[in-house]
């Protein structure tokens, strides 16, 4: 399983996703099934037994 978080260029804010399903394509999945805008937001995706603590994110975690 993985985690995925999401940072929303317009609102600014956080949202972690957990116990997400291995993928073979991601933009496929946050965008289809979790329905954000890729053009609006940047994700990262970690796998679920790394501790997530929010608010402790800077911009370089988001970098690809």
């Amino acid at each position: 399983m993985k985690t995925i978080i999401i940072l929303d260029y317009t609102s600014g804010e956080v949202d972690i996703i957990h116990n997400v399903p291995e993928q073979k394509d991601y933009d496929v999945y946050v965008s289809t099934t979790l329905n954000y805008d890729l053009d609006n937001i940047h994700y990262m995706v970690v796998n679920s037994y790394k501790q997530i603590i929010p608010n402790h994110f800077n911009p370089e975690d988001f970098q690809q």
